[in-house]
């Protein structure tokens, strides 16, 4: 599933903002959070 969908599908409109926040959150990117 792409990064965008995931990001609308917990309440994001934006993927990029999502992206930095899941960052800043969580230490690394959505992607490699996915990738392992």
């Amino acid at each position: 599933m792409p990064i965008a969908e995931i990001a609308r599908q917990v309440g994001y409109e934006d993927a990029l903002y999502f992206t930095r926040v899941f960052s800043k959150s969580i230490g690394m990117t959505p992607r490699a959070f996915r990738n392992g």
